[in-house]
This record gives C-alpha cells, sequence and structure tokens, in this order.
C-alpha cells in the first residue's frame, strides 16, 4: 500500500519538516505551498516520521518540551513544529 506525507504549514517551517522527513519516491508542490511526499509503503512513511523527530530531538533538544516545540502522533502518523504539521495519508 502506498502512503503520503502532506506537510503543510508557514514555508519555512515546511521546509524544515521536510528536511528532517528526508528521502521519499516523489516530492511534488502544490498551490499555497503544501508539500506531498509519495512513500511506497506505510511503513516506510511512519518510520521516516519517527526518524524525523528523533533527529529533530537531537538537533534542538529545547524544543522537546515547548510550548510550540516538536511533537508526534503516538502511532507516528504525524509530526507538528511551529506552524506546519506533516500528515501521513494512506493512498
Amino acid at each position: 500500500m502506498k502512503a503520503i506525507i502532506k506537510v503543510t504549514g508557514q514555508i519555512k517551517s515546511n521546509f524544515k519538516l521536510c528536511t528532517m522527513l528526508g528521502y521519499a519516491h516523489l516530492i511534488t508542490d502544490g498551490p499555497f505551498n503544501p508539500i506531498t511526499m509519495h512513500y511506497s509503503s506505510v511503513s516506510l512513511a511512519k518510520k521516516a516520521i519517527k526518524e524525523a523527530y528523533r533527529n529533530f530531538i537531537a538537533e534542538y533538544p529545547e524544543e522537546k518540551n515547548s510550548i510550540s516545540g516538536i511533537r508526534k502522533r503516538k502511532d507516528n502518523s504525524g509530526l507538528f513544529w511551529d506552524a506546519s504539521k506533516a500528515i501521513l495519508i494512506k493512498n
């Protein structure tokens, strides 16, 4: 099953989330700057979100307990930072 991670929000925060999410098979931009990242499976997309969260905490440890800091869903289907979010959409 293919999966999509859709990143929406402010431009600067979107690019930071996409950088942390890393490799995707295909990345497309949409109107008003949402970024869509395509993955070959749901497990790869969830792994990308989990690794992005770990990398973000390693790079910015002060953001973990901040109000606008990095957060993720328990099932690794969403990543939130500042004014942006990356949500897993099963295709």
